[in-house]
């Protein structure tokens, strides 16, 4: 960036025609999903375990760890992912199948309150572990960033998100969301500035 470049603004946030629900899944789809998951579970932990058995004889029978079963120690993303889980629970399938916008919007609620209060103990866990060892307190919390996925607002749309995140005193990052398509919404923690700190 030069020294005379604009500086970048911060992107708006869409028109509410595009904030409102994303449109249906097939009723049968939804059905489908909901009772054969069971069935791919079962073939899947089976070949899963199988596959993990192979990896622990190799790792058992060679002198080294090839496969590196032991972790690289690499970490996360910095973000905690809500709603999008390969399980498609029966709360979700009956608001798949018919619920209303309350009924979403009570979703939307309980993921964002989860993910914020689990924000929060990390952070909190991140302050702890530099006071234990004489550090500076992290000033910006590592997990800023709830993101939730099209399976926890699909009835609702990324408006809810963002009434619901705006009570809870966090905002959604409409830049990442509109690159996404509107279809996962990134709820931020808003930046401190001089005169809120």
């Amino acid at each position: 960036m030069g020294l005379f470049d604009p500086l970048p603004l911060p992107a708006a946030r869409p028109p509410e025609s595009e904030l409102g629900p994303l449109p249906p899944r097939s009723r049968a789809g939804v059905w489908w999903q909901f009772w054969f998951q069971w069935l791919f579970l079962a073939v899947g932990g089976a070949l899963l375990a199988a596959l993990f058995a192979v990896f622990l004889a190799i790792s058992a029978l060679s002198p080294s760890d090839p496969i590196q079963i032991g972790g690289s120690g690499t970490r996360g993303s910095g973000e905690l992912s809500c709603g999008d889980f390969v399980i498609l629970s029966r709360e979700r399938y009956r608001l798949e199948r018919g619920g209303t916008r309350q009924q979403w919007c009570a979703r939307i609620e309980k993921l964002l309150r989860k993910g914020v209060t689990r924000s929060d103990e990390l952070h909190a866990k991140a302050v702890a572990r530099a006071a234990a060892k004489n550090k500076p307190a992290p000033t910006e919390p590592r997990y800023g960033t709830v993101k939730l996925t099209a399976g926890a607002f699909r009835g609702a749309g990324p408006g809810a998100v963002a009434e619901v995140a705006e009570r809870l005193g966090w905002e959604v990052d409409w830049e990442r969301t509109v690159k996404e398509r509107l279809t996962t919404v990134y709820v931020v923690r808003p930046l401190l500035t001089a005169d809120t700190a």
